[in-house]
This record gives structure tokens, sequence and C-alpha cells, in this order.
């Protein structure tokens, strides 16, 4: 009954209009392009952000309806926020039945906060589904070894092809690499023969997202300049690859638009100090955790643990703390906005609470982890709630999940390429659901590869 109440209320949720800023800027429209046009040589030419490609912009394109509904639905969010809300309740029943509350029970209950914290379901954005696949990852991981069972080869299967699908979705999620690789091991030590399903899976899985990169933008992986490989005619100019870099690292440090490109070559002396001084109380509470708790773990364990010991049952669980600890040095020399290290930061600064076996005498009704979720998705959400609810009783209309809204002073200019009309936004950068093709600004050195969309975009030869 409590999942069912949950459901409900993150349906509500769900409903509201994709708020995200970036939903606005590139999310919406990128799907728009992959459903309209699947994918185009070159489209990162025309927006620099069209280059990301994450993988869920694909299933929101597949999942969309709006053919048929008349406006675009964005569900994976919601559908991977309810089943890692059914997942982790599961475990926290389990873990609470005829028990008292244990330190792992609350990390459950944690991580569910976390990722209603979280927010943007009813978004296409990559951000949440890599959150909550990141803490499965880790869970399930962290599930099998506190239970001691031995890993079938099916679940070193979903791990590790896990690991791989969120190295598409976002590539601040590299550090996972390090435990795909630990599963990846000790799965070859046991499954020798079964190693071909696991290759044959990982390049299911990433091949095609490294293709349409290169598609999308002449380069393997995008922006990451230091892989330049091709050299297609509609390969997005080294020079702009490096601003867009620099642009995501330089906002992480300052949150000031129009700085970034400063802020990017500062060195860590200069940059981190300004940066401390723009996070909340409780974010420096948390990045210091996860600096230090995690060291203190592992340096306890190596210095306990004889030389043949070292690589006993406790060693999986060093590898998801070196994990986690390599996730946040990753997130703070790369680009230190909170929302690219969240799992990461999380599982590093609660480390304490998931490596150690402790149970208070407090004993909890098991009902509680859906009825606390509940009540803070409600209240986090409540602005979102609000209008939902205005919408139903108030406009005399269907609840139906709401459009992304067009600001009143959105206005577009245009230009031409070729035979195509290329539209702007006169005031900011954000096209919203503008038909196609929209850009965040005009450009003076944009040309068709052919006679039309479908050929592609590229540059000007200097």
């Amino acid at each position: 009954m409590g999942v069912l109440f949950l459901a409900l209320l993150s349906l509500a949720v769900s409903s509201y209009y994709p708020y995200h800023f970036d939903s606005g800027l590139y999310h919406v429209q990128s799907s728009k392009w992959i459903n309209e046009y699947g994918v185009v040589p070159g489209l990162g030419n025309i927006h620099g952000r069209f280059g990301f490609n994450p993988s869920i912009f694909l299933l929101s394109a597949l999942t969309s309806w709006g053919d048929w509904l008349g406006q675009a639905l964005y569900t994976i969010n919601f559908l991977t926020f309810l089943v890692m809300m059914i997942y982790l309740g599961r475990l926290f029943f389990m873990e609470n039945e005829g028990k008292k509350l244990s330190l792992w029970s609350l990390f459950l209950l944690l991580s569910g906060i976390i990722m209603i914290r979280a927010k943007g379901l009813s978004t296409p954005s990559p951000d949440f589904i890599f959150i909550a696949l990141s803490f499965f990852v880790f869970i399930r991981f962290l599930e099998l070894i506190r239970k001691g069972h031995e890993i079938k080869t099916g679940t070193y299967l979903v791990l590790i092809w896990s690991i791989a699908f969120i190295l598409t979705v976002k590539l601040s999620a590299i550090p996972l690499a390090i435990l795909g690789i630990m599963l990846w091991y000790q799965f070859s030590k046991q499954e020798s023969y079964n190693f071909l399903k696991l290759f044959l899976g990982g390049i299911i899985i990433l091949l095609p997202w490294l293709i349409r990169n290169v598609i999308i933008t002449g380069w393997l992986v995008y922006p990451f300049p230091a892989l330049d490989l091709f050299s297609f005619d509609w390969k997005i100019p080294l020079e702009d690859v490096i601003i867009e870099k620099k642009i995501i690292t330089g906002f992480a440090r300052t949150f000031i638009s129009g700085e970034e490109l400063v802020a990017a070559d500062l060195s860590f002396r200069d940059w981190f100090p300004l940066w401390w001084n723009r996070i909340g109380l409780l974010q420096k509470a948390v990045f210091s955790l996860s600096l230090i708790a995690p060291v203190f773990l592992m340096l306890k364990y190596i210095l306990s643990s004889k030389r043949k010991d070292f690589y006993g049952p406790k060693f999986n669980l060093f590898g998801i703390c070196f994990t986690a600890f390599a996730g946040v040095l990753f997130w703070l020399i790369m680009a230190p906005n909170w929302r690219f290290g969240v799992p990461f930061l999380i599982f590093a600064a609660a480390s304490p609470l998931w490596w150690k076996e402790y149970y208070f005498k407090l004993s909890i009704p098991r009902f509680s982890f859906y009825l606390i979720l509940f009540f803070i998705l409600g209240f986090t959400n409540r602005k979102e709630l609000g209008q939902v609810l205005d919408d139903v009783v108030n406009k005399d209309r269907l609840y139906w999940p709401q459009k992304l809204p067009i600001p009143s002073n959105f206005k577009l200019a245009s230009y031409r390429v070729g035979s195509v009309r290329v539209y702007y936004p006169k005031q900011g950068d954000r096209c919203m659901d503008f038909p196609l093709p929209c850009t965040n600004f005009e450009l003076d050195d944009l040309v068709l590869r052919g006679k039309g969309i479908e050929q592609g975009f590229k540059r000007k030869s200097p």
C-alpha cells in the first residue's frame, strides 16, 4: 500500500512540465532531433550541447509518443524512480524483518531521500538516471557482499552492463569503470567460458553510442579534445570542443555565467576558495566527509589486513570505497557541479554506514520507509504539486502532463543556411520546444553538407 501512495504522488510530480533549465536549452530539442531525423552528421555544429549525446535521449524519443498524443511525454526518469523505490523498499523490509534498526537500513533510507532530492522526474535530464543507476550498481553489489552470496553469472552481467550503460548517460560516471574492471576480473576467474557474453553485451551498449558520437560531432567522446582520431568534414572544430569543455568546468567552479572560460584556466589554489564559498553548509559537510571517511576506512583495512588476507571477503568493500573516493576526486578536478558527482559523494561520505554491521536498540515499523519518503517527496516538490493541483481544479482540464511553457518575452530571429531557415532566440539561449532547426545563437560559418538537413551540417573552412 505504501508503494502505491508513493507511486501516485511521484506520478503527480512527473506530470509537471520539464522545468530543468537544460531541458529548455537542449534536452527537449535533442529528443526532437532524434524523433524527426534519427541521427544527423555534424548536428553538434548547430549547437554544441547536441553533441553530448546521452543515451537517455534515445529512450526519451522512443517513449515520448508525441506523434500520437500531440505532445511529448518524458517518463523514463519517473519509471526509473519507481523501480528504484520498490527495490530499496524490498531491501529495507528484508533488513528490518524481526530485527532492530541497522546502519544499512539508514543508508537505504538515505539513498531514497537523495534520489528524491535529485528531482527531475518530469524531465528528460540525464542527471537523475545517472544518479539512480549508479546507486543501483553500488547497492546491488553491497547487498551481495553483505549476504555473503556467491555472485552468479547473470548478476555479474547485469552489473557490468549497467556500468557500461551509465557511461553512455553521463561522462562524470567514468570512475565507475574501476568497479566494472574489478567485477570483470572476478567474473573472468569464475566464468571464463562466459566472457564472450560479457564482451558482446558491452559492445552492444557502447558501440552504437560511440558511433553516434562520431556521426554527430566527429569526435569519439565529446567534449574530450584529447581523443582526436578522425577528420570528417562535419567534425566540430577543435577550438569549439575546448571551449565547450571549459564552459562546463568553469561554470561548475563559479556558478556564474560569463566567467566560465576564465575560471576553467585558474589554478586549484585560485578557484577552490571561490567554489568553497559558494556551496552550502550541508554540501561542505558531505564533501569533507567524502574525502575523510573513505581514506580512514581504506587505511584501516590496509593496516589491519595481513598480506595473504588482503584479497579476502572484505576486499570488495575496499573496491567500492576506492571507486567512490576516486569518483569524488575525478568530479572535483573535472567539473565540481554537485549533480555531476552525487553518487560518488554520497557513497564516499556515508561509507561508515554501509561498511560496518551495527544494529541500534531502536526498532521502527517497516512501512515507515515509504511513509518517510512519501512526505519528503511531497515537501520537496510542493511547488510542482501545487501547480499541478491548480491545473486540475481551477483550469477545468483533465489530468495531463504539462507542456514546457514558453516565456512571455520569447521571440525568435532567423537566418538562412543554404536552403534551410535556422531560428534562434532574440533573448537568452534556449529554444524550448520550438520546431527544428533552432540553435542558441546565429552562426556565421555554418553550412549544409548537402541539399537538406538529412545530409548534416559542417563549418566553413577558415
